[in-house]
């Protein structure tokens, strides 16, 4: 009988998420039905698998036709990756420390991309272009002001938010204990 052969985490490895979406929700709890199946033959036979993570320690979860897979790894993620690609995800991305948020942004009302540079610090007005760049443009929702407006991004994709130093990491790093006009809420 050949050596067991287990790999570890090692230092370089984050938390890894694989958000497959689907068609409709009974096809991402089909294709949930054939994750379990993959973690429970790797349970199994572990020395089958070429990964650095434990199958108990894999989360499988569903938000309406979404399917999230998670785990902490150095990127041995092959396994799962072919796993759920062959059920038919129409859209499947990989994300390193994967975050929803809400990002709002109070700023004077009328305020836009083009004049934020002339009442806003620069550090804030690089940030804008990339959440306009990247996000595309935002709900304006009203505040209790009638003279600013929230202007309000939805993210999901790689970590770009650490709450314990409410730091935000765009194109720069902000730290918003001192911006009273910004707010990230993690969903």
């Amino acid at each position: 009988m050949p050596p067991q052969v287990s790999f570890r985490p090692s230092s370089h490895s984050h938390d890894y998420t694989i958000v497959a979406i689907y068609e409709t929700s009974e096809e991402a709890k089909k294709a949930k039905e054939q994750v379990m199946k993959l973690l429970a033959e790797m349970e199994k036979d572990p020395n089958a698998y070429l990964v650095d993570w434990d199958p108990e320690e894999a989360e499988v979860s569903l938000k309406d036709n979404k399917l999230f897979f998670s785990v902490y790894t150095a990127g041995y993620l092959d396994e799962a990756e072919r796993k759920i690609e062959a059920t038919g995800p129409k859209k499947m991305n990989t994300y390193e420390n994967y975050q929803e948020l809400t990002i709002q942004i109070t700023t004077p009302k009328g305020v836009t991309l083009e004049t934020a540079g002339l009442i806003l610090p620069a550090e804030e007005v690089s940030a804008l272009k990339w959440l306009y760049t990247f996000l595309g443009k935002p709900t304006i929702k009203p505040h209790s002001d009638p003279d600013k407006q929230i202007l309000e991004w939805k993210y999901s994709g790689d970590g770009i938010y650490n709450s314990l130093t409410n730091t935000i990491y765009l194109p720069n790093e902000i730290n918003l204990f001192n911006r009273k006009n910004w707010k990230v809420i993690e969903e």
